[in-house]
């Protein structure tokens, strides 16, 4: 904590940083914002569009879990095929997050079964239910 008040101004780039207080207080946190700015990093990974889903997670889950365990930010842009993820954060954490990103993209298949129409309704289950039971139970999404 360096006692100076410091707002971030994020709606252009580049961003703009204010700091107020008093002058040690304020020398000293425009060093911590200096050497924050110097060590940050950015990758952007391409992620096949199957791994997506699994990446981001129900609701958001994986993605912010990866965040929490790296430390890194985590960006995913699905509007694209192959989709891009963009990766910032100090260069550890960064890497970390990038390797978590790459398994995932390595480790999710995609398999599509030819399903009897008499077995459709069976399958989805009333209301969704079946289906969304067994992406519960098996961490698969069901399409």
């Amino acid at each position: 904590d360096t006692g100076a008040r410091v707002d971030v101004n994020d709606s252009r780039n580049p961003c703009t940083v204010q700091i107020t207080g008093r002058r040690e207080c304020v020398d000293c946190a425009c060093e911590v914002v200096r050497e924050i700015a110097r060590e940050t990093v950015e990758e952007v990974l391409e992620c096949p569009e199957i791994a997506v889903h699994v990446l981001i997670g129900l609701n958001g889950e994986t993605v912010r879990g990866i965040e929490r365990d790296t430390g890194a930010r985590v960006d995913v842009n699905d509007s694209r095929n192959p989709c891009t993820v963009q990766i910032t954060g100090r260069r550890e954490c960064v890497d970390c997050a990038c390797e978590v990103v790459r398994e995932i993209a390595r480790e999710t298949v995609e398999e599509v079964l030819e399903c009897p129409e008499i077995a459709v309704h069976v399958l989805i289950g009333l209301n969704g239910e079946t289906v969304r039971g067994i992406e519960r139970d098996t961490g698969a999404r069901v399409d």
